[in-house]
Formats: C-alpha cells, sequence, structure tokens
C-alpha cells in the first residue's frame, strides 16, 4: 500500500518512513526509480528530505546494532545520538527519551538543553 503512495502521490518524507516502517528487517522493495532498498535506507531518506522529522531518527535508531554508526547527510550518527537528534527535533517525543534512557549506563545522565536524563 506504501509503496502505491510513493508511486501516485510522488516522494515525500512521510511516503518513505511510512514505507520503511512497513518492512520487515530482511525485506527490501523496489523503487520507482528502480533502486532496490530496506528500512534503513528508507529512514535514512526520509530525513534527508525532512531534518526534523523525529520519528524517522527513532526509528532509524532501532535498525542500528549497538555500536554501529550510520552516515546521514554527511554526519555520523550512532543510536544515542540519532535519539538525542529526535528530541532536538521534538522534544516531546517520549518513545526517544525511553530509547535513549535504554541506553545509559547505570550511573550515566545526558545533558539536553537544561534537562538532565537519567538511565
Amino acid at each position: 500500500m506504501y509503496m502505491k503512495v510513493v508511486e501516485l502521490c510522488g516522494a515525500t518524507a512521510a511516503s518513505y518512513y511510512n514505507l520503511g516502517c512497513s518492512l520487515t528487517p530482511d525485506e527490501s522493495v523496489v523503487l520507482p526509480c528502480g533502486r532496490r532498498t530496506d528500512a534503513r535506507h528508507l529512514f535514512i531518506t526520509s530525513i534527508m528530505m525532512d531534518e526534523t522529522f523525529s520519528r524517522a531518527y527513532v526509528r532509524l535508531a532501532g535498525t542500528l546494532a549497538s555500536k554501529e554508526v550510520v552516515q546521514v547527510s554527511g554526519e555520523n550518527f550512532d543510536q544515542r545520538r540519532l535519539y538525542l537528534r529526535a528530541i532536538e527535533h521534538d522534544a516531546s517525543y517520549a518513545k526517544a527519551y525511553n530509547n535513549l534512557s535504554c541506553l545509559l549506563g547505570r550511573n550515566e545522565t545526558v545533558l539536553l538543553s537544561g534537562t538532565v536524563v537519567d538511565a
């Protein structure tokens, strides 16, 4: 269904995000341009189209292994940095805070614009 949206309505950050969410981790799709892609690259494309799309940062972080790094628009991101960027763009997105807190060590804290987040 989301593939049809991409075909009929054109490429938007939301359409790539939704298509990525509909894929299993092992699944890929062929885009109308003929390029085969997976969920991770759909989330990266979504972010490149709308750098404030917090949900795409969180979903992209979910595709990474614990020490893995991905490049988006020339910047390197690990899971922690993706969650921080999601929070930066939408401070009300609870899932980003929750997932970030799961990455923190027992006595580790993170300072977010004057707010401290503990593990």
